[in-house]
């Protein structure tokens, strides 16, 4: 079932759910015994260290989810590369050194976008998703702009809505019109 929660790619082993007054804590760590280092790409199973990470996730049943991770470091076996430790990743459930997970921070971000600061704090507390309202505007103007393709076909039209006083231009993409 807990597939269900956390996709596969996620490589995590949940080892112990526990429920903490209106608040759900699943504690993981990583499924696989060795990793990548990020920069030469050679894999190593030689454990450095281990450190927690607790994002916040999407609520369960009316419930603020927070994991606990525990993250491995690796020391990295390639005598050339610059990195001697590294640590393994996440990358389809947390963004490095995120606080709060993709999934969690596309669904606070949709609520940004329909309603904006402080009216998207008081609906993301309500939803068990809290977020203050500065963070939700910064995010706004994180957000990559959608890039917009130059038209090939161009159509101008220009009117007068009365003779010396208002007039209006009109440009036409005549290929998506």
């Amino acid at each position: 079932m807990i597939e269900l929660f956390f996709p596969a790619a996620a490589q995590l082993v949940i080892e112990n759910v526990q429920i903490k007054r209106e608040k759900l804590n699943i504690y993981a760590r990583g499924r696989s015994k060795k990793a990548n280092c990020p920069v030469c790409l050679t894999q190593s199973g030689k454990t450095h260290s281990r450190y927690q990470r607790h994002p916040q996730d999407l609520p369960c049943l009316g419930l603020r989810v927070h994991m606990h991770i525990t993250v491995r470091r690796f020391f990295c076996q390639n005598e050339h590369c610059d990195r001697l430790t590294f640590a393994e990743t996440f990358p389809e459930l947390l963004v490095y050194k995120a606080r709060r997970t993709q999934r969690l921070s596309r669904q606070q971000l949709a609520v940004a976008f329909a309603v904006s600061g402080e009216i998207g704090r008081g609906l993301l507390s309500a939803l068990a998703m809290p977020l203050s309202g500065d963070t939700l505007i910064r995010d706004i103007r994180q957000t990559p702009k959608e890039q917009v393709e130059t038209p090939r076909v161009l159509g101008i039209d220009d009117w007068a809505q009365r003779r010396g006083q208002t007039y209006g231009t009109i440009l036409v993409d005549l290929e998506s019109r």
